[in-house]
């Protein structure tokens, strides 16, 4: 069974393809809080640009996680800024 931080990024990775945005979205906001360290080693090594990129705009708007505190702990790749 996989932490729900890891079924987050999967869910996030499947985003648009088997499932709406919308329908992620909703499923992202009624989010319990991560745990910190778990999700930024996830996240750090997480290939999935979209996943990762889905994950950090979503946890702003939502207040999910400090997301700056998390960028600075953290080596996460979040592809070129030309996106």
């Amino acid at each position: 069974m996989a932490a729900s931080e890891r079924a987050v990024l999967e869910m996030l990775y499947e985003a648009g393809v088997k499932q709406s945005l919308e329908e992620a979205r909703n499923i992202f906001e009624g989010l319990r809080p991560p745990r910190k360290g778990l999700l930024g080693q996830l996240l750090s090594c997480c290939v999935s640009v979209k996943a990762v990129r889905l994950f950090l705009t979503w946890a702003r708007e939502t207040s999910l996680v400090e997301v700056g505190a998390l960028l600075e702990q953290y080596q996460v790749r979040t592809g070129s800024n030309a996106r």
